[in-house]
């Protein structure tokens, strides 16, 4: 519970840095000045780490639990990102991999809803082989999104991301180990 909190900590804190960032960025827009570029810079670098934070510690504690919040916070940052790029702070670059995470987390929260559903259906149908199939695919599936948030991590410029992309790979790794657990229990042997 306690590392689930301090995802929201982080998540708070992001919001906050966010409030600041955009209201800087109403101040650069009227009339622009180079320290106050630096330090919308400064803030942007900070929102980043805070929301590869919140997706690390989310996901070493409960991921199941936020990743509806992981997902919305990193479109959130992709927006942030986005409008630093537009107005010269920061490389346009990093706009691509921050979206790309984030479509990847509610991927990985559908993906790992479709378990859910196959596996109900499963326990609904044991002898049911397409049952049995379908959860297997399902299970694939959220494996691959797993993979996807890794690959993605690798594009980013700090180890923080790849960090946090460690700890959903071995959440979600987790989950497929469970929902093969219960695939198994659920189906009825072939006789």
């Amino acid at each position: 519970m306690h590392e689930t909190a301090d995802f929201f900590d982080c998540y708070h804190r992001f919001q906050r840095l966010e409030e600041v960032f955009r209201l800087g960025l109403a101040e650069h827009r009227a009339a622009p000045r180079a320290d106050l570029a630096a330090a919308l810079a400064e803030v942007r670098d900070e929102a980043i780490r805070v929301a590869e934070t919140a997706l690390r510690v989310g996901a070493e504690a409960d991921l199941w639990q936020v990743v509806d919040g992981a997902s919305g916070l990193w479109a959130r940052l992709g927006e942030l990102v986005a409008e630093a790029a537009d107005a010269g702070i920061g490389p346009l670059a990093e706009v691509r991999p921050v979206r790309r995470l984030a479509q990847h987390l509610v991927d990985l929260q559908q993906a790992a809803a479709t378990v859910d559903e196959q596996l109900a259906e499963l326990g609904a149908h044991p002898d049911d082989h397409a049952a049995d199939a379908g959860v297997k695919v399902a299970i694939a599936e959220l494996l691959a999104c797993g993979d996807r948030i890794a690959v993605g991590a690798l594009e980013a410029s700090t180890t923080h991301r790849l960090d946090a992309a460690v700890a959903v790979l071995t959440a979600t790794a987790a989950a497929a180990g469970r929902a093969e657990r219960d695939r198994l229990r659920l189906r009825r042997p072939a006789t």
